[in-house]
């Protein structure tokens, strides 16, 4: 079955798209918030994104190279006025594979449509999309080529998966890498952290349940592993899986049958697993906390995920994807970075890795006022603990009142302390004009006096003037 967005807030369009596809043969999905389908392109994957341009007029960051970016095979139809062509056009350089200009007959979009998915199916396994896996998404770090082009080698198979690596290293990302390539692509990816469920419902949220089964158990339900039926079933931080679990899940691979609590009959089931952890399952096994029946079920292709400090060729790359992906997602577009939050975001060693360098530029989208990443807009504890940068000699103004040590090299933070305690000197501690000089708000300034502790050192600065 194919995957179909539309992106469109024209209820007359969405009346003429109704019952235009067959369900069994399409999955369609329209959207008339434009954030809510970004989001949903973050999250599930397409075959067809049909974009209607009118829709996009109050963002002011480019859609189309987020989705291209978010959604590298997904082939990208625009819809725009016969008008503005030159719209289409643009789109279309940007990443859009097509462009159907309005109004149109049903027909013809069903034709575009169709052709559009001839020409992803051509492309699923071309260079091209090794290329944006292998070089664009992780900056073609040997380490993580390494990765994909094993993930490659096993997706075409039904092999079980388990893949290793500490925490945000990418392991749900290598895992709908599989998926992508493997036949099971057009149907479900579902994803489950096995260590975020209660023990106590874990059973039934990849198993299912009947009716009765248990006090409010009012209706039939289906579990996970039925829910991805013909597709794949990620199970993160299988580590974490109860020993009473890893029995019915060990009988799951075996047999490929599940039984649902509550059930006597036992039903057939064709998904295929794949398994990660950050734990080391040998030391679990001598602990007695995994089966090693289990283990060695699971562990018939073993992939080992890298830490970013281990590719930090990657951490450029990586950081560009991040601000495209949430600038677009918030609707706030960031000219630049500066080189002073670059480089602190490049020597940084990513004790969470990929996750946490998504998290630190998200953070500092949200915080950002000025549309350029500047040190302010970092979290504090990065600031504060990130590693020295040696810079060339920086002279204060007023030595005699700087709290900041003058030595030859200093930390880009003290240099930033030092700067603003001197405008604030300037204008005797006046935080309107201070923000004025320094080109930042007033909020902007709060932050980093809080940061510096500058608040404790003002009233000293101050006073000494009047020595």
């Amino acid at each position: 079955m194919k995957n179909i967005i539309f992106i469109t807030n024209e209820n007359k369009l969405l009346n003429e798209l109704t019952g235009l596809f067959p369900e069994t043969k399409y999955r369609v999905e329209s959207i008339q918030n434009v954030s809510e389908s970004l989001k949903k392109i973050t999250q599930t994957i397409y075959d067809v994104i049909v974009v209607d341009m009118e829709s996009t007029f109050d963002f002011e960051l480019d859609i189309i190279s987020f989705i291209k970016q978010a959604q590298p095979l997904a082939e990208i139809i625009v819809l725009t006025d016969i008008e503005k062509i030159d719209q289409a056009v643009e789109s279309m350089k940007k990443g859009a594979s097509l462009y159907l200009p309005k109004p149109f007959k049903k027909e013809h979009l069903l034709l575009i449509i169709e052709k559009a998915l001839r020409t992803r199916e051509q492309s699923i396994y071309s260079e091209q999309y090794e290329k944006i896996i292998l070089n664009d998404t992780v900056g073609g770090s040997g380490a993580m080529k390494r990765v994909f082009e094993l993930a490659g080698k096993v997706a075409p198979t039904d092999t079980t998966v388990l893949l290793i690596g500490e925490s945000g290293t990418g392991k749900e990302l290598t895992a709908k890498v599989i998926h992508i390539l493997s036949r099971r692509r057009h149907k479900p990816f579902i994803a489950v952290n096995c260590g975020a469920i209660p023990e106590n419902l874990l059973e039934s949220e990849l198993f299912g349940y009947t009716k009765g089964a248990f006090t409010g158990a009012v209706t039939d339900k289906k579990g996970l592993i039925e829910e991805a039926n013909s597709g794949t079933l990620f199970l993160d931080e299988i580590g974490e899986m109860p020993l009473s679990l890893q029995v019915k899940l060990l009988r799951f691979l075996e047999e490929k049958t599940i039984r649902k609590v509550g059930d006597s009959k036992s039903i057939s089931i064709n998904t295929r697993i794949i398994a990660a952890t950050n734990k080391n399952l040998s030391q679990a096994i001598k602990d007695k906390q995994f089966r090693e029946d289990l283990f060695f079920r699971i562990n018939v292709i073993q992939i080992s995920l890298p830490p970013l400090r281990d590719h930090k060729e990657s951490i450029h790359a990586l950081i560009n994807h991040f601000l495209h992906k949430y600038s677009l997602e918030m609707q706030k577009k960031i000219h630049k970075i500066s080189p002073e939050v670059m480089s602190i975001l490049l020597n940084y060693n990513y004790p969470g890795n990929i996750r946490e360098l998504g998290n630190i530029i998200q953070y500092a989208i949200v915080i950002d006022e000025d549309r350029v990443l500047s040190l302010n807009d970092l979290p504090d504890y990065l600031s504060i603990n990130s590693p020295a940068l040696t810079l060339p000699e920086y002279t204060t103004s007023n030595t005699a009142t700087s709290n900041v040590s003058a030595e030859k090299t200093s930390t880009i933070m003290d240099i930033e302390k030092s700067h603003i305690l001197n405008v604030l000197n300037e204008f005797n501690g006046n935080k309107t004009k201070t923000a004025q000089k320094l080109g930042i708000s007033r909020s902007s300034l709060w932050r980093k006096i809080k940061r510096y502790s500058l608040n404790l050192i003002i009233p000293l600065a101050i006073s000494l003037l009047y020595i």
